[in-house]
């Protein structure tokens, strides 16, 4: 049985198994099934920032040596930005009319609302377009990191990617072999996390 029909049934089990379970027995393994599927979340969590930050930096930097002046690169880097600004526009113009049109039931909206420290009401929620256009470069990238504010770290990899190729070939292969040896580390670590992906689905 693969991988990927082990995680369904998985997730299946847990749905037929939390919607089954008595309360008085259910109530009380809520711990310790709230702490395996969160913990295997994290872990998987754990492994995007660098996974994206190698993939990207070896994408951007080999392409540029490979292009031979860095055209396909900028054209590259060009589309992914236009892409983000579109799909950014896209969502501040048509979800709000979504959530018009559909709106979300009352009892998940006030759930939602509650869990979200320091979160403005849905009625005064307005798009800061010079705001948004500032998170696109981060002041500090480590604090993005903590953060784990994706959109300023892919700007920042992507920029530092382009300014690697203007090294002289020696420290830029040398930049590269780093970041690629952390791409692949990454994938193993995330390998070994599917191991347990059935668990952590379940629970």
């Amino acid at each position: 049985m693969n991988l990927t029909l082990r995680i369904f049934l998985a997730l299946l089990a847990g749905l037929v198994v939390g919607a089954l379970l008595p309360a008085d027995i259910g109530k009380p393994l809520l711990p310790v099934t709230d702490a395996i599927g969160n913990l295997w979340l994290q872990a998987l969590q754990m492994t995007i920032i660098p996974l994206i930050a190698g993939l990207l930096f070896t994408g951007i930097a080999q392409s540029v040596g490979q292009a031979g002046g860095g055209k396909v690169a900028g054209r590259a880097l060009l589309a992914f930005l236009a892409l983000l600004i579109f799909s950014a526009l896209w969502s501040m113009i048509f979800v709000p009319l979504l959530l018009d049109w559909w709106p979300a039931p009352p009892a998940a909206a006030a759930a939602i609302v509650a869990n979200s420290a320091g979160a403005a009401p849905a009625g005064d929620i307005k798009i800061d377009l010079g705001k948004w256009l500032l998170s696109l470069v981060p002041a500090n990238i480590f604090d993005s990191l903590a953060k784990g504010d994706m959109l300023p770290v892919v700007t920042f990899i992507a920029v530092f990617a382009l300014a690697a190729t203007r090294l002289d070939d020696d420290r830029r292969r040398n930049l590269v072999s780093l970041f690629d040896a952390v791409k692949d580390a990454m994938l193993v670590l995330v390998g070994w996390i599917f191991v347990i992906a059935p668990l952590g689905v379940f629970a």
